[in-house]
């Protein structure tokens, strides 16, 4: 009863193996992808499987296991969104798990090829030998991938560990918060949603900051009105293309991007500085794409769980973006390490003090810190007179 139950319906017998591999909770994710690749691909030798067919239902397959029978239950919620749902599976795919790689494997073992009238039996063989190194190189670099990152979830506590409604957004907390943006992303404050470099909300504020005032605020008026010179065109591409030169080699990234970052990586993280690394400048083109990438929907969609949980606006998430900051990310202060850097604020009992509580001149030292530049009096001092001009603070 059960063999007539099952003859034929190869599909169902794919899905019940599928569904026993995910729940198998001694294997970690890869460990996982690759007994579904050995899977489908061992299908590809029956004569009635169709290889193309069999990319489709992988493809599926794997976007439901990493979108939808996830136990990372925060990327459920926080990635709600199709599109950021998908955005999450083409990365992991690409970068991770090396998807391409093994529906690459597949095609080359369709029939289509065997059928084809230039096809001949040494062609074929080439073809099979072809397909069977793709696929054992696919799970080789799988395997090897240096990248681990941590759950949604876990990004989400390390978060959590300083909520929204602990922060007093007052003028005393902003004035902070300005000193820090003032080194690590000034325009943060100019933008709506744009969350990294690339988005075209940030080009617009980079490029009207940047370059245009007074006679060019004129120019940019006119060119949105369609009146564009090609000297205009000329000039913009060449600020462009060092702009983009600047955020492919020395970084560029905003509060968002640094964040995100920081708290996603759990082991192999690469950066310009870094020595001795093989495919150096892939790796940090992989980076470079994941902060782009997640740096959006994570905080994207925090602010939207957030409005649910909390039935908040979140009038101040921007400020709260920059309040966390120095709450994760590491600096320096008189060759002295804090790691984050709100361990350089303590009272005398040792206990970290709140944010607006912190030494104004400390706080600049930290904000050099971040980067490990040389503090000097003067380059304090010039800080100092761009945000009370720029935003109105003074001590």
């Amino acid at each position: 009863m059960t063999t007539e139950l099952f003859e034929g319906n190869t599909f169902i017998l794919y899905l019940l193996f599928v569904l026993s591999v995910i729940i198998i909770d001694k294997f970690n994710e890869r460990q996982k992808m690759a007994v579904i690749y050995l899977c489908t691909y061992g299908m590809s030798f029956q004569e009635k499987a169709s290889c193309i067919q069999l990319c489709i239902l992988l493809a599926i397959m794997m976007f439901a296991i990493q979108e939808y029978f996830t136990l990372d239950r925060k990327k459920l919620s926080i990635f709600h969104k199709l599109h950021y749902k998908l955005a999450d599976f083409l990365y992991m795919s690409i970068f991770q798990y090396k998807l391409w790689l093994v529906i690459f494997a597949l095609v080359l073992r369709d029939r289509m090829w065997m059928d084809a009238g230039w096809m001949t039996e040494s062609l074929g063989i080439i073809f099979f030998l072809l397909s069977v190194t793709l696929f054992i190189a696919a799970l080789i670099w799988m395997f090897n991938v240096p990248e681990v990152f941590y759950s949604i979830s876990h990004i989400y506590e390390e978060v959590w560990n300083f909520p929204y409604y602990n922060a007093d957004f007052g003028s005393d907390l902003l004035w902070r918060l300005y000193i820090i943006t003032e080194f690590e992303d000034d325009l943060i404050w100019d933008r709506q949603k744009a969350y990294t470099t690339a988005s075209l909300e940030y080009v617009k504020v980079w490029y009207r900051n940047r370059y245009l005032s007074g006679e060019e605020s004129e120019k940019e008026a006119d060119a949105q009105r369609g009146r564009v010179r090609m000297r205009d065109i000329i000039l913009f591409c060449k600020r462009m293309k060092g702009h983009l030169h600047g955020v492919l080699r020395r970084g560029h990234s905003t509060i968002p991007m640094q964040l995100i970052r920081i708290l996603s990586y759990r082991h192999g993280l690469v950066f310009n500085s870094t020595k001795n690394v093989r495919f150096k400048k892939y790796k940090l083109f992989k980076r470079k794409v994941y902060e782009w990438i997640y740096a959006r929907m994570f905080f994207e969609g925090l602010k939207n769980y957030l409005k649910l949980e909390l039935g908040n606006d979140l009038l101040d998430y921007k400020a709260y973006l920059v309040y966390l900051y120095p709450h994760i990310v590491q600096c320096t202060i008189d060759g002295i390490t804090y790691a984050p850097a709100m361990k350089a604020f303590r009272d005398d009992e040792g206990k970290v003090l709140p944010m607006h509580e912190w030494d104004i001149e400390k706080v600049y030292k930290m904000a050099y810190g971040f980067n490990g530049e040389t503090i000097t009096e003067k380059k304090i001092a010039e800080k100092r007179k761009r945000v009370e001009e720029r935003r109105g603070f003074k001590e």
